[in-house]
């Protein structure tokens, strides 16, 4: 009996410890199956995500950094199905130049994104796509890159739009709307960014000076400047192309500057874009940025779903567009009228006709209704009386007459009778 009990227990420990292995080699393979899927989870999350560095020319608040910024970004996100992670850098060209600090900065790049691979770069302004042109290779070798800004296709995997150069049409705009003009102020600085802008600007207008007198300003102290064209003689008119650093070597902030000089000088002020007129100026046949970063954001969004660089025409720059500051129009005279067909006004303050003109309609078209219904009340009333009137009379009339010809009877008579 002992014997066999003791054989029972021993047959039901191992049974149990046989269970027990059981259940910790299932929960062992089930805990595998789970490690050696969450990789592959991850996998998918990061194979959907797209990294795309943005290199700027100017700095954060620049015109162009902001612009081209929220409209790349819109485009991107709307046209994808994952998530985009976005990484900017600004090059700040205009403050610093020098071949030291581009090294520096590729440095710093390269040392901060070491980890990272982008599935696209997009560089905007000449300073950046020569940044992508010189070190590209070494930052991101495989990475298309989309630009806006370069002369053409530097690379095989290089696309996206050319410079944008057009000087002279806001000047041919200006001479239209003030025939009599004799003077042109052409200003810029001395940064290498501003001479190089001037002397495309004095090509492109060179064939005009047998018509009218060019003045280019180098890099006059501000307060000279603003002396300048507050006291510029009859018949002139400015051109603002760009200003970062005088002669002195002082740097100022393009905004700042221009909305001085806009408000100090006694002549229309001209601009060769359309954030020109964010600061003052008057206007002219400028550069579309927005329509130039829908531009450059097209290409973008063609290669991140998949097409290849290489593959992509580098395209022209959107034509300009006709854009003027009403204010502006109003202060040197200019009429609306004589401006170029299609063109666009900005700031432009309505009157209240213009602003309210379909309530004022509203109002005068019920107070029209009510004053016919009023009249016409007025006048059933007054028919009313004249009717009331005239049945009085009538039958007072009626009365006299019947007072008239009525016979007296004579109670005798009817008594004889009887």
């Amino acid at each position: 009996m002992k014997c066999e009990r003791k054989t029972i227990r021993l047959l039901v420990e191992r049974s149990t410890a046989l269970s027990l292995l059981g259940v910790a080699l299932t929960w062992s393979l089930l805990y595998l199956s789970v490690l050696g899927q969450t990789p592959k989870v991850d996998q998918k999350a990061r194979s959907s995500q797209k990294r795309v560095l943005l290199l700027y020319s100017q700095r954060k608040d620049g015109p162009y950094s902001t612009a081209f910024e929220s409209v790349i970004q819109q485009t991107l996100n709307a046209g994808t199905e994952g998530r985009i992670d976005y990484y900017q850098e600004y090059i700040d060209e205009q403050r610093f130049f020098d071949q030291r600090y581009r090294v520096a900065l590729k440095d710093f790049i390269q040392r901060k994104y070491e980890d990272q691979r982008y599935d696209l770069v997009i560089a905007i302004g000449g300073a950046s796509v020569s940044f992508a042109v010189d070190y590209g290779t070494e930052l991101f070798p495989e990475t298309p890159v989309v630009f806006y800004g370069g002369q053409g296709r530097a690379r095989p995997n290089f696309t996206g739009v050319v410079r944008w150069r057009d000087l002279r049409s806001t000047i041919d705009i200006a001479l239209k709307l003030q025939p009599n003009t004799k003077n042109v102020l052409v200003i810029s600085w001395s940064s290498e960014r501003d001479q190089e802008i001037q002397s495309i600007a004095r090509e492109e207008l060179g064939p005009l000076e047998d018509r009218v007198a060019f003045t280019y300003l180098n890099g006059l102290p501000m307060d000279e400047l603003l002396q300048k064209v507050a006291n510029l003689p009859p018949e002139s008119i400015i051109y603002f192309l760009t200003v970062t650093r005088d002669s002195k070597g002082a740097q100022y902030s393009f905004p700042d500057v221009m909305s001085k000089v806009c408000a100090a000088a006694n002549s229309p002020v001209y601009g060769p874009t359309d954030w020109h007129l964010d600061s003052g100026a008057l206007g002219g046949s400028v550069l579309d940025t927005e329509g130039l970063a829908k531009e450059t954001a097209g290409i973008a969004l063609r290669v991140l779903r998949g097409e290849k660089a290489e593959d992509i025409p580098v395209a022209e720059p959107p034509p300009n567009i006709n854009l003027f500051d009403w204010r502006q129009l109003r202060r040197f005279h200019i009429s609306e009228a004589s401006l170029p067909p299609g063109s666009i006004v900005r700031f432009k303050e309505l009157t209240i006709w213009e602003q309210y003109k379909g309530r004022i309609i509203a109002v005068l078209a019920i107070l029209i209704l009510q004053t016919l219904l009023l009249a016409g009340l007025l006048f059933e009333r007054a028919r009313k009386r004249r009717a009331t009137r005239g049945l009085a009379e009538s039958e007072e009339r009626f009365a006299k007459a019947f007072k008239a010809n009525a016979q007296p009877i004579s109670v005798t008579t009817l008594g004889e009778g009887t």
